[in-house]
């Protein structure tokens, strides 16, 4: 997770609501926050 920690700085920093990637290191960390979610979770979330 060190390598990925700049990218959860920086989503903090500006205060996004998730993460978006197909990273699969990040992907497994469920405590994370903001939350991490795939690709595919995004049309989910836009259809709400």
């Amino acid at each position: 997770m060190v390598n990925d920690d700049y990218l959860i700085a920086l989503a903090r920093e500006h205060g996004v609501d998730y993460i978006v990637t197909g990273d699969k290191d990040l992907l497994e960390w469920s405590e994370q926050q903001p939350p991490v979610i795939a690709p595919a979770a995004v049309e989910d979330l836009l259809g709400e």
